[in-house]
């Protein structure tokens, strides 16, 4: 029979899934107490959530979810990083973490459905963030409409510069 605590614990993860875009599970083993508060940090800088899970109790929340498929990864000891705004921001803190700390090492993922292996996540990582990738999506819609409005502009400026050259011409 479970116990009231761990059904309070299975809500809080179903709770964290729900806002949830992706999930990226990592192996914490021979990480101190005061490094996983500082890795907390880090990843609460980029609007997600590191939790150190009790695999029984996250598989059992899992069920039901977009995120099923990867409880079959949880095995020893895990953290889950809870994604809820921009996994690319999070792949970027989570690359530079595994550089920074050799015993912690990434598992496996999922985001849109989609499991994120290592080279996915470094690969994921090397992509510019998603205000400038907004930015330059606009700048593509915008180029046409601006090559337009040089192209019309131009007959009527290098006839203006005809003009001034004829003019400075007389004047000489």
């Amino acid at each position: 029979m479970p116990t009231d605590k761990k059904r309070q614990i299975v809500e809080i993860y179903k709770e964290l899934l729900n806002e949830s875009k992706a999930l990226f599970i990592v192996d914490y083993k021979g990480i101190t107490v005061e490094e996983i508060n500082a890795i907390r940090r880090k990843f609460d800088e980029c609007n997600s959530k590191y939790k150190v899970v009790k695999n029984s109790l996250f598989k059992i929340a899992t069920k039901g979810t977009e995120f099923e498929e990867i409880a079959k990864d949880l095995v020893g000891t895990n953290g889950v990083i809870f994604i809820q705004d921009d996994p690319v921001a999070v792949a970027k803190t989570l690359n530079s973490i595994l550089k920074d700390y050799s015993s912690f090492e990434y598992k496996t993922g999922i985001l849109e459905g989609k499991i994120v292996e290592e080279a996915s996540l470094k690969a994921l990582a090397q992509l510019p963030p998603k205000e400038v990738l907004q930015a330059q999506l606009l700048a593509l819609f915008v180029a046409p409409a601006t090559n337009m409005v040089n192209l019309l502009a131009a007959t009527p400026r290098n006839f203006l510069n005809l003009l001034n050259a004829y003019k400075s011409s007389k004047e000489n």
